[in-house]
């Protein structure tokens, strides 16, 4: 029986104009209903995830960047993996000796060494703040570091190690087609979010339903009782699955919930 359900956002739940369809929103408010967690698993950090929480009225975990963050139903940051301070520090030293933009992520703020200019209009107030000399200024260990661009990417994959038992970088190409390096703690992904919420309430993974569509999502769907990948999901993540549903954009959130939820 299923008692979870764990739930990627973009090409996932949300179509491809980044809503929720009615489908799928019915779909989880009957879920919930029957006493079903729902919990969103998603790369987005707690500020533009929140919104899509509080429109399901959800009342469970969520599982941030990637598996680094998890926040509870009142938004506070109760877990992270992280990035050793002085790790970070280094790394963010070779990429401002690069001219290379950084995002650094802690729970509530995302810390910018510099903006370029043709990001300036993505900087949301409050949240992304532009520090000058960050890794010489940051005083608190960070979940990840991004960046952005093929240039930026190459040029730290050169100077920077893989894999260390510090950090663990992982490159994904999003569909706008530029490239985005994310790096995170070693142990941190989906899966490892995942389980610590399962452990908090008390259910076993075989009484889990995970859907996800990239390759961060294959640690989760492996992780489930029943992974499932999205439609137009790659075959890496689709080998990773017990299902596939349908897309994105025809409800397969849906589809699998009255699947292995409802008609079961």
């Amino acid at each position: 029986m299923i008692r979870l359900i764990a739930i990627d956002l973009d090409d996932t739940l949300l179509g491809n104009n980044l809503t929720i369809s009615v489908a799928n929103h019915t779909a989880v408010k009957k879920a919930m209903e029957r006493g079903i967690h729902v919990v969103l698993a998603t790369a987005r950090g707690w500020y533009s995830t929140s919104q899509f929480y509080r429109k399901l009225h959800l009342n469970s975990f969520a599982v941030c960047g990637s598996g680094t963050k998890i926040y509870n139903h009142m938004g506070q940051c109760v877990k992270t993996w992280t990035i050793p301070l002085e790790t970070a520090k280094t790394i963010l030293k070779i990429a401002e000796q690069e001219d290379i933009m950084v995002m650094c992520s802690v729970p509530e703020k995302n810390y910018f060494n510099f903006v370029r200019e043709d990001w300036r209009s993505r900087i949301r107030p409050k949240v992304d703040i532009e520090v000058p000399g960050l890794a010489d200024q940051l005083n608190e260990a960070p979940t990840q570091l991004f960046v952005k661009g093929e240039r930026e990417i190459n040029r730290l994959l050169e100077l920077l190690p893989k894999e260390t038992p510090e950090y663990r970088i992982h490159t994904l190409l999003y569909r706008d087609g530029i490239p985005e390096m994310m790096i995170i703690h070693p142990d941190a992904n989906k899966a490892t979010g995942l389980s610590w919420v399962c452990e908090n309430l008390g259910v076993k993974r075989e009484e889990v339903m995970a859907l996800g569509d990239s390759s961060n999502d294959i640690p989760m769907l492996r992780f489930a009782g029943i992974g499932v990948a999205m439609g137009w999901a790659t075959e890496p993540v689709k080998e990773a699955a017990d299902f596939v549903t349908e897309r994105n954009d025809l409800d397969g959130v849906a589809t699998a919930i009255h699947r292995f939820v409802f008609d079961s």
